[in-house]
Protein backbone atom coordinates (compact mmCIF):
# COMPACT_ATOMS: atom_id res chain seq x y z
CA UNK A 1 0.00 0.00 0.00
CA UNK A 2 1.66 3.90 -1.28
CA UNK A 3 1.85 6.23 0.92
CA UNK A 4 -1.04 9.08 0.94
CA UNK A 5 -0.07 12.32 0.27
CA UNK A 6 -0.25 13.71 3.70
CA UNK A 7 1.86 11.02 4.89
CA UNK A 8 4.67 11.43 2.30
CA UNK A 9 4.84 15.52 3.01
CA UNK A 10 4.86 14.15 6.55
CA UNK A 11 8.09 12.12 5.78
CA UNK A 12 9.46 14.69 3.50
CA UNK A 13 9.95 16.97 6.36
CA UNK A 14 11.10 14.22 8.47
CA UNK A 15 13.98 13.27 5.83
CA UNK A 16 14.54 17.11 5.45
CA UNK A 17 15.44 16.96 9.78
CA UNK A 18 17.40 13.96 9.69
CA UNK A 19 19.60 14.82 6.54
CA UNK A 20 20.04 18.35 7.98
CA UNK A 21 20.40 16.82 11.43
CA UNK A 22 22.52 13.90 11.61
CA UNK A 23 23.45 14.14 8.21
CA UNK A 24 25.59 17.07 7.91
CA UNK A 25 24.64 17.84 11.56
CA UNK A 26 23.88 22.39 10.97
CA UNK A 27 25.19 24.33 13.66
CA UNK A 28 24.69 27.63 14.04
CA UNK A 29 27.42 29.81 11.63
CA UNK A 30 27.64 27.05 9.66
CA UNK A 31 27.69 26.90 5.32
CA UNK A 32 26.01 24.45 3.68
CA UNK A 33 26.49 23.69 0.21
CA UNK A 34 23.36 21.54 -0.92
CA UNK A 35 22.87 19.89 -4.11
CA UNK A 36 19.97 18.76 -5.78
CA UNK A 37 18.62 17.08 -9.06
CA UNK A 38 16.52 19.39 -11.30
CA UNK A 39 13.50 17.78 -11.61
CA UNK A 40 9.52 17.97 -12.52
CA UNK A 41 8.70 16.19 -9.58
CA UNK A 42 7.38 18.57 -6.95
CA UNK A 43 8.00 16.42 -4.02
CA UNK A 44 12.18 17.00 -4.76
CA UNK A 45 11.62 20.56 -4.71
CA UNK A 46 9.91 20.05 -1.48
CA UNK A 47 12.29 17.97 -0.35
CA UNK A 48 15.04 20.85 -1.10
CA UNK A 49 12.84 23.82 0.33
CA UNK A 50 12.01 21.55 3.66
CA UNK A 51 16.15 21.19 3.84
CA UNK A 52 16.91 24.72 3.12
CA UNK A 53 14.10 25.43 5.88
CA UNK A 54 15.95 23.42 8.28
CA UNK A 55 19.27 23.92 7.65
CA UNK A 56 18.10 27.84 9.05
CA UNK A 57 16.41 26.61 11.11
CA UNK A 58 19.53 25.35 12.71
CA UNK A 59 21.67 28.26 12.63
CA UNK A 60 23.23 28.04 8.97
CA UNK A 61 24.67 31.34 7.93
CA UNK A 62 24.14 30.42 4.13
CA UNK A 63 23.12 27.49 2.12
CA UNK A 64 24.30 27.45 -1.21
CA UNK A 65 21.56 25.11 -3.29
CA UNK A 66 23.08 23.59 -6.79
CA UNK A 67 20.42 22.88 -8.98
CA UNK A 68 21.79 19.40 -11.23
CA UNK A 69 20.83 17.76 -14.55
CA UNK A 70 23.05 14.49 -14.85
CA UNK A 71 21.33 14.23 -18.56
CA UNK A 72 23.56 17.26 -19.82
CA UNK A 73 26.37 15.15 -19.21
CA UNK A 74 25.19 12.42 -21.76
CA UNK A 75 24.49 14.88 -24.17
CA UNK A 76 28.48 16.17 -24.09
CA UNK A 77 29.31 12.28 -24.50
CA UNK A 78 26.92 12.05 -27.42
CA UNK A 79 27.53 15.65 -29.03
CA UNK A 80 30.96 17.30 -27.85
CA UNK A 81 34.15 16.76 -29.82
CA UNK A 82 35.88 13.35 -28.79
CA UNK A 83 39.01 15.86 -27.94
CA UNK A 84 37.42 17.91 -25.39
CA UNK A 85 35.89 15.39 -23.38
CA UNK A 86 39.08 15.71 -20.93
CA UNK A 87 38.80 19.35 -20.43
CA UNK A 88 38.12 20.80 -16.94
CA UNK A 89 38.07 24.35 -16.71
CA UNK A 90 40.17 26.07 -14.09
CA UNK A 91 37.20 28.32 -12.58
CA UNK A 92 35.34 24.67 -11.75
CA UNK A 93 38.44 23.45 -10.22
CA UNK A 94 38.57 26.80 -8.30
CA UNK A 95 35.30 26.25 -7.41
CA UNK A 96 35.24 23.33 -5.75
CA UNK A 97 38.69 24.72 -3.93
CA UNK A 98 36.78 27.10 -2.08
CA UNK A 99 34.20 24.65 -1.15
CA UNK A 100 37.26 22.65 0.72
CA UNK A 101 39.04 26.16 1.91
CA UNK A 102 36.04 27.10 3.58
CA UNK A 103 35.40 24.43 5.16
CA UNK A 104 31.85 23.96 4.16
CA UNK A 105 29.46 20.89 4.89
CA UNK A 106 28.67 19.66 1.89
CA UNK A 107 25.25 17.79 0.59
CA UNK A 108 24.85 15.69 -2.03
CA UNK A 109 21.22 14.22 -3.18
CA UNK A 110 21.34 11.28 -5.69
CA UNK A 111 18.90 9.47 -7.98
CA UNK A 112 20.89 8.69 -10.63
CA UNK A 113 19.40 6.51 -13.94
CA UNK A 114 21.45 3.63 -13.36
CA UNK A 115 21.85 2.84 -17.42
CA UNK A 116 21.97 6.79 -17.92
CA UNK A 117 25.52 5.59 -19.96
CA UNK A 118 24.18 2.35 -20.77
CA UNK A 119 25.23 1.43 -25.08
CA UNK A 120 27.48 4.83 -25.23
CA UNK A 121 31.38 4.78 -25.98
CA UNK A 122 32.62 3.71 -22.59
CA UNK A 123 35.96 5.17 -23.87
CA UNK A 124 34.38 8.45 -24.02
CA UNK A 125 32.96 7.84 -20.04
CA UNK A 126 35.48 6.95 -19.06
CA UNK A 127 37.45 10.00 -20.49
CA UNK A 128 35.37 12.36 -19.28
CA UNK A 129 35.18 10.93 -15.45
CA UNK A 130 38.45 10.60 -15.23
CA UNK A 131 39.73 13.69 -16.16
CA UNK A 132 37.00 15.41 -13.56
CA UNK A 133 38.46 13.19 -10.92
CA UNK A 134 42.36 13.61 -11.95
CA UNK A 135 41.80 17.56 -11.86
CA UNK A 136 40.47 18.23 -8.36
CA UNK A 137 42.74 14.75 -7.02
CA UNK A 138 44.41 16.81 -4.90
CA UNK A 139 41.35 18.37 -2.61
CA UNK A 140 39.87 14.76 -2.26
CA UNK A 141 41.78 14.04 1.23
CA UNK A 142 40.58 17.36 2.49
CA UNK A 143 36.94 17.56 1.34
CA UNK A 144 36.68 13.19 2.59
CA UNK A 145 38.96 13.64 6.01
CA UNK A 146 38.44 17.21 7.22
CA UNK A 147 35.20 18.61 5.67
CA UNK A 148 31.58 17.40 6.72
CA UNK A 149 29.57 15.97 4.13
CA UNK A 150 26.78 13.93 3.46
CA UNK A 151 25.30 11.90 0.71
CA UNK A 152 21.61 10.91 0.54
CA UNK A 153 19.22 9.60 -2.36
CA UNK A 154 15.51 10.91 -3.76
CA UNK A 155 13.24 8.92 -5.80
CA UNK A 156 13.39 9.78 -9.25
CA UNK A 157 11.61 8.16 -12.33
CA UNK A 158 14.47 7.18 -14.12
CA UNK A 159 15.69 5.46 -10.82
CA UNK A 160 12.30 3.54 -9.98
CA UNK A 161 11.94 2.70 -13.88
CA UNK A 162 14.97 0.14 -13.65
CA UNK A 163 14.35 -0.68 -9.59
CA UNK A 164 10.42 -1.85 -9.92
CA UNK A 165 9.82 -1.98 -13.89
CA UNK A 166 7.02 -4.91 -12.99
CA UNK A 167 4.40 -1.66 -11.65
CA UNK A 168 3.10 0.47 -13.17
CA UNK A 169 4.94 3.35 -14.24
CA UNK A 170 2.89 5.89 -11.83
CA UNK A 171 3.45 3.67 -8.69
CA UNK A 172 7.29 3.17 -9.04
CA UNK A 173 8.59 7.36 -7.85
CA UNK A 174 6.05 6.59 -4.72
CA UNK A 175 7.08 2.74 -4.17
CA UNK A 176 10.75 3.74 -4.49
CA UNK A 177 10.17 6.86 -1.56
CA UNK A 178 8.91 4.12 0.50
CA UNK A 179 11.81 1.71 0.48
CA UNK A 180 13.91 5.08 0.93
CA UNK A 181 12.10 6.28 3.80
CA UNK A 182 12.27 2.96 5.40
CA UNK A 183 15.74 2.29 4.75
CA UNK A 184 16.33 5.37 6.78
CA UNK A 185 14.25 5.06 9.70
CA UNK A 186 12.64 7.62 8.27
CA UNK A 187 9.08 5.81 9.44
CA UNK A 188 10.05 5.88 12.98
CA UNK A 189 7.93 8.33 15.42
CA UNK A 190 11.30 10.05 15.71
CA UNK A 191 14.01 9.10 13.20
CA UNK A 192 17.11 11.43 14.69
CA UNK A 193 16.61 9.37 18.12
CA UNK A 194 16.23 5.85 16.00
CA UNK A 195 19.58 7.06 14.56
CA UNK A 196 21.54 7.97 17.67
CA UNK A 197 21.14 4.97 18.88
CA UNK A 198 21.52 2.70 15.57
CA UNK A 199 24.56 4.97 15.12
CA UNK A 200 26.28 3.85 18.58
CA UNK A 201 25.57 0.27 18.11
CA UNK A 202 27.80 0.62 14.51
CA UNK A 203 30.58 2.65 17.63
CA UNK A 204 30.29 0.08 19.59
CA UNK A 205 31.17 -2.92 17.22
CA UNK A 206 33.82 -0.73 15.55
CA UNK A 207 35.32 -0.34 18.78
CA UNK A 208 35.52 -3.86 19.15
CA UNK A 209 37.12 -4.92 16.28
CA UNK A 210 40.07 -2.43 16.38
CA UNK A 211 40.70 -3.47 20.03
CA UNK A 212 40.98 -6.97 18.20
CA UNK A 213 43.78 -5.97 15.52
CA UNK A 214 43.46 -9.11 13.38
CA UNK A 215 45.90 -9.07 11.25
CA UNK A 216 43.61 -10.79 8.44
CA UNK A 217 40.08 -11.34 7.02
CA UNK A 218 39.48 -14.41 5.37
CA UNK A 219 35.99 -14.74 3.53
CA UNK A 220 34.79 -18.00 2.40
CA UNK A 221 31.58 -19.47 0.77
CA UNK A 222 28.93 -18.51 -2.55
CA UNK A 223 32.52 -18.43 -4.61
CA UNK A 224 34.57 -16.50 -2.78
CA UNK A 225 37.70 -17.35 -1.20
CA UNK A 226 39.82 -14.63 0.11
CA UNK A 227 42.35 -12.95 2.29
CA UNK A 228 42.24 -9.69 3.46
CA UNK A 229 45.35 -8.32 5.21
CA UNK A 230 44.76 -5.66 7.42
CA UNK A 231 47.44 -3.22 8.67
CA UNK A 232 48.98 -1.83 11.69
CA UNK A 233 47.30 0.34 13.39
CA UNK A 234 44.18 -0.12 11.60
CA UNK A 235 40.84 1.45 12.46
CA UNK A 236 37.38 0.20 12.29
CA UNK A 237 35.23 3.11 11.78
CA UNK A 238 31.11 2.98 11.81
CA UNK A 239 28.05 5.07 12.42
CA UNK A 240 29.07 8.54 11.43
CA UNK A 241 32.68 10.46 11.61
CA UNK A 242 33.66 13.09 13.98
CA UNK A 243 35.19 16.55 12.49
CA UNK A 244 37.69 18.25 13.92
CA UNK A 245 35.37 20.58 15.31
CA UNK A 246 34.00 17.14 17.70
CA UNK A 247 30.87 17.48 15.53
CA UNK A 248 29.69 14.09 14.63
CA UNK A 249 28.37 13.21 11.06
CA UNK A 250 26.59 11.09 8.68
CA UNK A 251 28.58 10.89 5.34
CA UNK A 252 26.53 7.96 3.88
CA UNK A 253 21.99 7.50 4.80
CA UNK A 254 21.75 4.99 5.06
CA UNK A 255 24.73 3.21 6.61
CA UNK A 256 24.80 0.27 8.13
CA UNK A 257 28.58 -0.81 8.05
CA UNK A 258 31.77 -1.18 9.92
CA UNK A 259 34.50 -0.33 7.85
CA UNK A 260 38.55 0.20 7.75
CA UNK A 261 41.00 0.07 4.91
CA UNK A 262 43.19 -3.56 4.35
CA UNK A 263 47.06 -3.43 3.35
CA UNK A 264 47.40 -2.38 -0.64
CA UNK A 265 49.75 -5.46 -0.57
CA UNK A 266 48.40 -8.19 1.18
CA UNK A 267 45.31 -9.47 -0.92
CA UNK A 268 45.24 -12.42 -2.52
CA UNK A 269 42.60 -15.06 -3.52
CA UNK A 270 39.29 -15.12 -5.43
CA UNK A 271 36.36 -12.75 -4.33
CA UNK A 272 32.92 -12.74 -6.23
CA UNK A 273 30.51 -10.08 -6.36
CA UNK A 274 26.82 -11.18 -4.66
CA UNK A 275 24.74 -8.39 -6.10
CA UNK A 276 25.12 -6.08 -9.52
CA UNK A 277 27.02 -3.05 -9.83
CA UNK A 278 25.96 0.04 -11.09
CA UNK A 279 29.03 2.09 -12.26
CA UNK A 280 29.61 4.82 -14.77
CA UNK A 281 25.61 4.76 -15.78
CA UNK A 282 25.84 0.54 -16.69
CA UNK A 283 25.18 -2.16 -15.15
CA UNK A 284 27.97 -5.14 -14.20
CA UNK A 285 26.62 -8.58 -12.93
CA UNK A 286 27.90 -11.68 -12.40
CA UNK A 287 31.87 -10.70 -11.87
CA UNK A 288 34.66 -11.46 -9.94
CA UNK A 289 38.44 -10.67 -9.19
CA UNK A 290 41.82 -12.53 -8.74
CA UNK A 291 44.14 -10.84 -6.34
CA UNK A 292 47.57 -11.44 -5.90
CA UNK A 293 49.86 -10.05 -3.62
CA UNK A 294 47.48 -7.14 -3.40
CA UNK A 295 46.96 -6.27 -6.99
CA UNK A 296 44.11 -7.56 -9.37
CA UNK A 297 45.41 -9.78 -11.51
CA UNK A 298 42.22 -10.87 -13.25
CA UNK A 299 38.64 -10.90 -13.67
CA UNK A 300 35.46 -12.17 -15.07
CA UNK A 301 32.12 -10.41 -16.14
CA UNK A 302 29.11 -11.89 -17.59
CA UNK A 303 28.43 -8.00 -18.69
CA UNK A 304 29.86 -4.60 -18.16
CA UNK A 305 33.42 -6.68 -18.50
CA UNK A 306 34.49 -3.29 -20.69
CA UNK A 307 33.59 -0.78 -17.77
CA UNK A 308 35.67 -3.02 -15.39
CA UNK A 309 38.32 -2.43 -17.35
CA UNK A 310 38.03 0.99 -17.23
CA UNK A 311 37.82 1.02 -13.99
CA UNK A 312 41.12 -0.65 -12.90
CA UNK A 313 43.13 0.98 -15.84
CA UNK A 314 42.13 4.28 -13.62
CA UNK A 315 45.21 4.30 -12.39
CA UNK A 316 47.45 1.92 -10.25
CA UNK A 317 45.57 2.39 -6.81
CA UNK A 318 42.50 1.33 -8.93
CA UNK A 319 44.20 -2.08 -9.24
CA UNK A 320 44.03 -2.40 -5.18
CA UNK A 321 41.56 -2.39 -2.44
CA UNK A 322 40.98 0.60 -0.14
CA UNK A 323 38.06 -0.34 2.07
CA UNK A 324 36.84 -3.67 3.59
CA UNK A 325 33.34 -3.07 5.07
CA UNK A 326 31.11 -5.63 7.06
CA UNK A 327 26.98 -5.78 6.80
CA UNK A 328 25.51 -7.90 8.63
CA UNK A 329 22.76 -9.85 6.52
CA UNK A 330 19.58 -8.65 9.04
CA UNK A 331 20.35 -5.26 7.72
CA UNK A 332 16.99 -3.10 6.79
CA UNK A 333 17.85 -3.19 3.37
CA UNK A 334 19.22 -6.67 2.55
CA UNK A 335 15.80 -7.75 4.53
CA UNK A 336 13.76 -5.47 2.18
CA UNK A 337 14.54 -7.51 -0.71
CA UNK A 338 15.07 -4.59 -3.25
CA UNK A 339 17.93 -4.45 -5.83
CA UNK A 340 18.59 -0.44 -6.01
CA UNK A 341 21.08 -0.59 -8.26
CA UNK A 342 22.70 2.02 -6.39
CA UNK A 343 25.88 1.37 -4.46
CA UNK A 344 25.11 3.27 -1.80
CA UNK A 345 22.12 1.37 -0.77
CA UNK A 346 23.07 -1.88 -1.92
CA UNK A 347 26.00 -1.39 -0.26
CA UNK A 348 24.56 -1.44 2.91
CA UNK A 349 22.49 -4.78 1.99
CA UNK A 350 25.50 -6.66 2.15
CA UNK A 351 29.46 -6.87 3.27
CA UNK A 352 31.72 -5.19 0.50
CA UNK A 353 35.06 -4.27 -0.65
CA UNK A 354 36.21 -1.05 -2.57
CA UNK A 355 38.99 -0.70 -5.74
CA UNK A 356 40.90 2.54 -5.13
CA UNK A 357 41.60 5.30 -2.37
CA UNK A 358 41.75 4.19 1.00
CA UNK A 359 40.54 6.50 3.98
CA UNK A 360 43.12 8.32 5.60
CA UNK A 361 41.08 7.80 9.23
CA UNK A 362 40.95 3.89 9.13
CA UNK A 363 44.79 3.54 10.52
CA UNK A 364 46.26 5.51 13.55
CA UNK A 365 47.63 8.79 12.36
CA UNK A 366 47.04 8.21 9.20
CA UNK A 367 45.54 11.78 8.37
CA UNK A 368 49.00 13.19 9.68
CA UNK A 369 50.88 11.02 7.41
CA UNK A 370 52.01 12.48 3.46
CA UNK A 371 51.06 10.24 0.57
CA UNK A 372 54.56 8.39 0.83
CA UNK A 373 53.97 7.50 4.30
CA UNK A 374 50.38 6.21 4.05
CA UNK A 375 51.17 3.77 1.31
CA UNK A 376 54.29 3.11 3.47
CA UNK A 377 52.10 2.24 6.06
CA UNK A 378 49.56 -0.15 3.88
CA UNK A 379 47.05 2.60 2.40
CA UNK A 380 46.02 3.40 -0.64
CA UNK A 381 46.24 5.88 -3.00
CA UNK A 382 43.75 6.50 -5.99
CA UNK A 383 41.70 8.50 -7.91
CA UNK A 384 38.64 6.37 -7.79
CA UNK A 385 36.65 4.49 -4.83
CA UNK A 386 34.61 1.76 -6.22
CA UNK A 387 32.45 -0.14 -3.90
CA UNK A 388 31.27 -3.72 -4.87
CA UNK A 389 28.72 -6.33 -2.86
CA UNK A 390 30.77 -9.71 -1.36
CA UNK A 391 28.52 -10.97 1.36
CA UNK A 392 25.90 -12.92 1.77
CA UNK A 393 24.06 -15.28 4.05
CA UNK A 394 26.49 -18.01 2.70
CA UNK A 395 29.49 -15.91 3.08
CA UNK A 396 31.08 -16.58 6.34
CA UNK A 397 34.21 -14.43 7.84
CA UNK A 398 37.01 -15.41 10.17
CA UNK A 399 39.46 -13.20 11.99
CA UNK A 400 43.13 -14.18 11.92
CA UNK A 401 44.86 -12.86 15.20
CA UNK A 402 48.78 -12.04 15.59
CA UNK A 403 49.46 -15.54 16.41
CA UNK A 404 47.45 -17.67 13.22
CA UNK A 405 44.28 -18.39 15.64
CA UNK A 406 41.08 -17.89 13.46
CA UNK A 407 38.08 -16.16 15.60
CA UNK A 408 34.40 -16.02 14.06
CA UNK A 409 33.11 -12.83 12.96
CA UNK A 410 30.69 -13.37 10.62
CA UNK A 411 28.64 -16.40 10.31
CA UNK A 412 26.01 -16.98 7.57
CA UNK A 413 26.05 -13.22 7.21
CA UNK A 414 25.56 -12.37 10.44
CA UNK A 415 27.34 -10.78 13.33
CA UNK A 416 29.16 -14.05 15.32
CA UNK A 417 30.00 -11.21 18.27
Amino acid sequence: MLMTDTTLDTNLRKYANLLVHIGVNITEGDLLHFTVNVTDDPNIRKLAHYTVEAAYQAGAKYVDVQWTDEVTSKLRILHAADDTLDYVPEWFIKKVESYAEAGVARLVTFGRDPQLFAGLDSNKVTTMQRAGRAATAYLVPKLIDENVWCGAAIATQPWADVVFPDLPADERVPKLWDAIFAATRVTEDDPVAAWKAHQQDLVNRGKYMTEKQYTALHLKGDGTDFTIGLPKGHVWSGGGSDHSSGKRFAPNIPTEEIFTMPHRDRVNGTVKATKPLSYNGNIIEDFSFTFKDGRVTGFEAKTGGDVLQGLIDTDEGAKHLGEVALVPHSSPISQSGILFFNTLYDENAACHIALGRAYAKTIEGGTEMDEDQFVEAGGNVSQTHVDFMIGNHDVDIDGITIDGEREPVMRQGEWAF
